[in-house]
């Protein structure tokens, strides 16, 4: 048996005492008979009807907020209409110039995939009026909003829709625990201006192929402490209170693995129910930082922060600080990473703990960082080794040397290069031999030079400080021998020494 309730209120006069009381009076569908209350007669019951009647009538406007990205909450609400009504048949809006069809606009719901959307003023049956989608500005960032031109009477319905709407953006979000990438800004760098169709991507993590990222030992255990075990164990450190909002900068030179790093953390995130954010432009932190609260835990990350908070402090660096500072969101699991090539520039009071809690260097590979780089680079397409059963780790990094400092690109560069010398002696299948990497990565030394001339000038100033040396020890050596021979030269010898000390 179904029930429906609706309380109207109806004004009866007391003709006694010249006054008008409000009767609350309940409208409720139940069953096949109509119970008047005690004490109506048939005239107050049909004016109360006639009245409810009245207002059931009346077109009245409801605006409910979603805490979701626009693109996002209509995904929701087309979930929504689908599952109350078993299909998304959307009916057209009549205008005076005939049947407007209902706006649809594309949404990528995945790195592969889109979807047509409902935008703007539609219909739905059960509801007589129109609803509508729209989005607000609140706290710098677009938050979707359903709207409604309806009857009253069917405003439960309404409201029906819109919490089933809420519920799917908090148990089915298609952003939260995915990677996206979010860009707030045009290909010239200007804010852009929100539109509908305005929504993050997805990132590609099919493409990505964690083997490729080696970093340094000292490296790898602190982006190890500092980012992936707060994301890989998050109950654990919530039992034991330790927080998960924290700020970390990379910092190194170009093609350290600093990019490799976003896409480990990336997969990380997924793996375990975070959302990454690739940031495209740091100075939009604080939006992203709004969009995080949505969907988190999240991370957010974003490279060259050095291009927004170096030299004197500006309104603009200021803004930054605060928004790093994470006054707004205390209390809250999102982690934000940073990079930079260039940590001199940036202003000291960026780095102090409170802003950024761990700085990470991310240098060029060492020792181990090459032997790794180097038999993982020297694989065939089935991913067998091509280097010589017979090369140790040690042959290997006494053939790199050359080229030690370099970052992983010109490690990969000397790998291809061996492989073509290896050739000339090789019938059949590949077999690099550890002079194939020295000749390679000797060949490389002009190459580096140019790209980082530093190089070269503290190679020179290397060889003419053991040129210094190697005189200094010879002379100190023929020293020892005359005094060997002709003990009485020491004593000439000490001589000098004193009258240069005068």
């Amino acid at each position: 048996m179904s029930t429906s309730k609706i309380a109207t209120d109806e004004y009866v006069e007391d003709k006694k005492v010249r006054t008008k009381k409000i009767r609350r009076v309940d409208v409720e569908w139940e069953g096949s008979r109509m119970v008047l209350p005690v004490g109506m007669d048939y005239t107050e019951a049909i004016k109360a009807l006639k009245k409810r009647q009245e207002q059931d009538e009346q077109t009245v406007k409801f605006s409910s907020v979603i805490k979701a990205f626009p693109s996002d909450g209509a995904v929701a609400l087309q979930k929504a209409l689908r599952q109350k009504y078993g299909w998304v048949n959307l009916e057209p809006k009549q205008s005076w110039w005939g049947p407007e069809k209902p706006e649809l606009i594309p949404v990528d719901i995945s790195y592969d995939e889109a979807i047509q959307v409902p935008w703007g003023n539609f219909t739905v049956p059960n509801i007589s009026g129109r609803l509508s989608t729209d989005w607000e500005n609140h706290d710098g960032l677009p938050q979707f909003v359903i709207r409604a031109s309806i009857r009253r009477a069917d405003q439960k319905i309404f409201e029906e829709i819109v919490d089933l709407t809420k519920q799917i953006v908090s148990q089915d979000s298609i952003y939260k625990g995915q990677a996206i990438k979010l860009s707030f800004r045009d290909d010239d760098g200007d804010l852009v201006t929100f539109s509908p169709e305005f929504c993050p991507k997805f990132m590609d993590l099919k493409a990505f192929d964690p083997t490729e990222l080696v970093l340094p030992q000292d490296a790898a255990d602190g982006i190890q402490i500092n980012l992936w075990n707060p994301i890989v164990h998050s109950d654990f450190c919530r039992l034991n209170k330790m927080p998960l909002k924290r700020g970390v900068l990379l910092e190194g030179g170009f093609g350290t693995g600093k990019t490799l790093t976003a896409f480990q953390t990336a997969q990380l995130c997924v793996d375990n129910g975070w959302t990454f954010i690739l940031l495209d432009d740091v100075r939009d932190i604080h939006q992203a930082l709004s969009f995080a609260r949505f969907y988190e835990p999240c991370v957010i990350f974003a490279e060259d922060v050095d291009k927004a908070v170096s030299g004197s402090r500006t309104n603009e660096v200021n803004r930054i600080f605060n928004t790093i500072d994470g006054i707004e969101s205390k209390g809250h699991e999102i982690m934000t990473v940073l990079t930079t090539n260039l940590v001199g520039n940036i202003n000291p009071g960026f780095i102090r703990p409170g802003r950024i809690d761990a700085v990470i260097t991310v240098g060029p590979p060492d020792d181990q960082a090459i032997v790794r780089l180097v038999r993982r680079y020297c694989q065939d397409r089935n991913r067998n080794p091509m280097v010589d059963e017979s090369v140790t780790d040690e042959e290997i990094v006494e053939a790199m040397a050359p080229v030690k400092g370099a970052n992983a690109a010109f490690i990969r560069e000397v790998v291809e290069r061996s492989k073509l010398a290896a050739i000339s002696h090789c019938d059949g299948a590949i077999a690099i031999k550890a002079e194939d990497l020295s000749k390679a990565a000797k060949s490389m030394i002009s190459h580096l030079n140019l790209v980082d001339p530093s190089r070269a000038q503290a190679k020179e100033e290397e060889n003419v400080m053991e040129s210094a040396i190697e005189e200094i020890t010879a002379r100190f050596a023929d020293s020892f021998v005359d005094c060997l021979v002709d003990p009485s030269s020491l004593k000439r010898l000490s001589r000098k020494a004193q009258k240069s000390i005068k």
